[in-house]
């Protein structure tokens, strides 16, 4: 058993034993509300859980149980990364990809709405708007257009 500092003491073990499993209990919590947190961030971008292939429902679930603990947890950056790698660079992960474009060009209005409740750090904020605008930039590449409307997508992504 180990020593109480407060009061010379050695605890016994049945209060052992419930500070314990209070301390597991509490993790368990912890975990959850990051968890659910995430979900309803990436649900606020577009992205539900119906829409990931179990494969990556897992994988997200994997990264909250890693990413969960320290003072610099953050469900909604979490739900960011995971909402930008899904829909650029993974977009087999989501069980239609054919929708990322649009969940991409929906995504900038949420980032900074979430940035003006200070949800997020504005350089989080413009890094994943870049990384959209990047991405449906590259994507307009392999689309035949005509250039008036090249030029006026172009536009639009760039207010985004």
């Amino acid at each position: 058993m180990t020593h109480d500092p407060g009061t010379g003491r050695q605890p016994d073990s049945g209060a052992g034993t419930l500070a314990s499993l209070m301390a597991r209990f509490g993790e368990r919590q912890r975990l959850r509300a990051f968890r659910d947190r995430t979900w309803s961030a990436l649900s606020d971008l577009g992205l539900d859980r119906a829409h990931l292939i179990p494969h990556a429902r897992k994988l997200l679930e994997e990264l909250c149980e890693r990413g969960h603990a320290g003072p610099y947890a953050s469900p909604d950056a979490l739900a960011v990364e995971f909402f930008l790698r899904a829909t650029i660079e993974y977009p087999k992960m989501i069980g239609r990809p054919s929708s990322c474009r649009g969940l991409l060009m929906s995504a900038p209005r949420t980032l900074r709405a979430w940035q003006l409740v200070d949800r997020l750090d504005a350089r989080l904020v413009e890094a994943g708007i870049e990384r959209i605008r990047a991405s449906l930039r590259a994507s307009l590449d392999s689309l035949e257009m005509h250039p008036a409307d090249r030029r006026e997508t172009l536009a639009q992504i760039a207010a985004l």
